[in-house]
């Protein structure tokens, strides 16, 4: 019996097709490059010169939070060692407690994100090389716990 690639390439194509057509998510922005996404659940701190692209707040269990964000700084920013206040969640998605939160955006390069109880968030860099340059793109993919 002699297998065909058209038909399991035309399957692949339609399941890719359903997948990306499909959007359940709650709260998400994808705006231009250019364009600020909406500050419903998350605002950022656009006095210090942060701005974002897009993000994704989402009750992921009945006492949890994902939250994904693509954030662009200008200008550069000497201490990333230092706390950075990047923005506030607002709303629902705001935790009652404060939320400590490490994540690896490339190997051996790792962040923290504050998120304090009145839903200011904090990031900064533990270990690894420090974005340069005087425009950064940082994306954000973090649970944390609503209680």
């Amino acid at each position: 019996m002699k297998f065909s690639t058209v038909p399991a390439f035309t399957l692949f194509a339609a399941i890719v097709l359903i997948i990306c057509s499909y959007t359940s998510y709650p709260v998400f922005n994808p705006p231009g490059p250019n364009s600020a996404a909406d500050t419903v659940y998350f605002e950022p701190n656009t006095f210090s010169g942060w701005t974002t692209y897009s993000y994704y707040l989402h009750e992921n269990t009945s006492d949890s939070i994902e939250f994904e964000l693509i954030l662009k700084h200008d200008p550069d920013i000497q201490y990333w060692t230092n706390e950075q206040l990047i923005g506030t969640i607002k709303g629902f998605y705001v935790p009652q407690k404060e939320q400590n939160l490490n994540y690896y955006l490339l190997i051996n390069n790792r962040w923290h994100l504050r998120i304090a109880k009145d839903g200011k968030c904090y990031l900064k860099v533990i270990t690894g090389d420090a974005p340069a340059g005087s425009t950064v793109v940082i994306p954000i993919k973090v649970k944390y716990k609503k209680d």
